[in-house]
């Protein structure tokens, strides 16, 4: 058979199969991309992955462990500390679709020592410097090299394992990054008070100088066996996706599961605690940490759930319901039992799991050839509700603030924050709007 008849003949399937159902789309990319059975060097290569997971989510936490030190030796004020670390979250963010354009193109190995070695790279910076701009400099740096460990995980999943195991897998992942942010203060902190900021960051980079050695020797990446020619132009990945609105309502979707996590979990929901029921930081802490305890455990349990009853959209508006309960409940209906506020702070944990889900009907509804890039994209949804929805609840509580008192304040009452923390409920309602009338059931096959 001549190429040009060959060619010819892959375009055809091409263009017959983006017309099938979802479904039946789903059954013939099995056939021809997923490794039907679970194989030693899958499994391998999944928990390397997500070890740099873990790896990177102690990278991202150690900011709040070593502020005091590096503050007080760099002679470094709060609001110039807090710009130089938060510009990790802006590199971030930005390379997710990146990430994903090159995870469509380059091999798995190559990109992982590549994240990994950006991450190291951004560590003995930090360790050495002695200036805040370089100090922000390696924050981008381990930004970068961060953007790359969630799609690695998602890519060799969908690689390595059946498709009917990914949402589980996703989930796993979920779980380990939850953990990472439970507990991973906990062995930075061991090595602050033993060996100081400087030493510490230089021990998390050679824990990526291991991590990066392992990548190469025992990952072996089928895919590089993959001719260029079959590889999708980058300006026809972005175009795809972008024009697959059920890839936006998907994304719109995660955008608003994961900002009530980022507002409560990460920021505002400690304070908002503390003055609510005058406790300590600690049990304020405590109290936040639920909800990453209930995403931890629900997200690989939803995973598995959502394959074995065949549906997804369901859940999301489950999730959606579940978290406008709860939030409700928190903020207007006040139980005045901390423990009471400690369940409910399970089902937002509950209802963040439901993100996971997205990214399931992302590899559901996208060509595999632009599937990386399309995790990418999803990825980013899910971080821009954070970057967002912090600074708009920290406008709108400062506004309050002001509004009642006629002045500037840095001083904030129960009354501020639940005005600016309904923002939460809303991003429920809006979710629960789009997985009810505009994301399509994909069936999960």
């Amino acid at each position: 058979m001549s190429k040009n008849t060959m060619s010819t003949k892959h375009q055809t399937q091409t263009r017959y199969c983006t017309c099938l159902e979802p479904k039946h789309r789903r059954k013939i990319r099995d056939m021809k991309t997923s490794n039907p059975t679970i194989t030693t060097q899958g499994i391998i290569a999944y928990v390397l992955a997500t070890l740099f997971l873990l790896y990177e989510m102690a990278i991202q936490s150690s900011p709040s462990i070593m502020a005091a030190p590096i503050m007080q030796e760099l002679h470094l004020n709060a609001a110039i500390f807090g710009t130089a670390m938060g510009v990790y979250f802006y590199s971030y963010t930005l390379m997710q679709i990146p990430a994903g354009l090159l995870f469509d193109r380059v091999s798995i190995r190559l990109l992982l020592m590549l994240a990994i070695g950006l991450c190291i790279s951004g560590n003995l910076l930090f360790a050495t410097t002695h200036e805040a701009l370089w100090l922000g400099v390696a924050r981008v740096i381990i930004g970068m090299g961060s953007a790359f460990s969630f799609i690695a995980v998602l890519v060799i999943a969908d690689h390595w394992f059946p498709s009917r195991r990914f949402a589980l897998l996703v989930g796993i992942a979920q779980l380990v990054a939850a953990i990472g942010a439970m507990s991973g203060e906990l062995p930075l902190s061991f090595l602050l008070n033993h060996a100081g900021w400087r030493h510490a960051c230089t021990i998390l980079a050679g824990i990526g100088v291991l991590l990066a050695l392992s990548v190469l020797l025992a990952i072996r990446d089928q895919r590089s066996k993959i001719p260029v020619t079959a590889q999708a132009q980058v300006s026809t990945s972005l175009l795809t996706i972008i024009r697959n609105p059920q890839t936006l309502w998907v994304g719109f979707y995660a955008f608003t599961s994961w900002a009530p996590i980022a507002l409560f979990a990460e920021l505002w929901g400690v304070p908002y605690l503390m003055d609510r029921f005058h406790v300590s930081n600690v049990i304020a802490s405590t109290c936040t940490a639920m909800i990453w305890l209930a995403l931890a455990l629900a997200s690989p349990y939803l995973g598995w759930y959502s394959n074995r009853i065949g549906k997804r959209c369901s859940l999301l508006q489950w999730n959606s319901i579940i978290g406008l309960i709860c939030s409700t409940l928190i903020l207007f209906i006040t139980p005045q039992s901390l423990i009471i506020n400690a369940v409910l702070l399970l089902g937002i944990g509950v209802a963040g799991a439901g993100q996971i889900l997205t990214f399931a009907i992302v590899k559901d509804i996208n060509d595999p050839q632009h599937l990386a890039t399309a995790i990418g994209f999803n990825n980013m949804a899910v971080v821009v509700g954070g970057a967002i929805f912090q600074p708009l609840v920290g406008l709108l509580l400062q506004w309050h603030a002001t509004h009642h008192s006629a002045g500037i304040t840095s001083i904030y009452n129960l009354e501020d924050y639940t005005f600016a923390l309904t923002a939460i409920p809303f991003c429920y309602i809006g979710g629960w709007l789009v997985s009810r009338y505009k994301i399509q059931e994909t069936d999960c096959i």
